[in-house]
């Protein structure tokens, strides 16, 4: 088990070992529509990671 996760997310891209994020200078934003047609869609998935 990885960080106490039981199921492992694959097909992502390794990042830098200096990455940092920060949402306060995040540039790019779902609108409220988006984000809610995101839930829709994806409503099995939320809360299973």
């Amino acid at each position: 088990m990885l960080n106490n996760f039981s199921i492992l997310i694959t097909g992502g891209n390794k990042i830098a070992a200096d990455f940092t994020y920060y949402s306060d200078n995040n540039i790019e934003w779902m609108s409220i529509d988006a984000l809610l047609n995101w839930i829709e869609q994806n409503r099995e998935n939320i809360g299973k990671i």
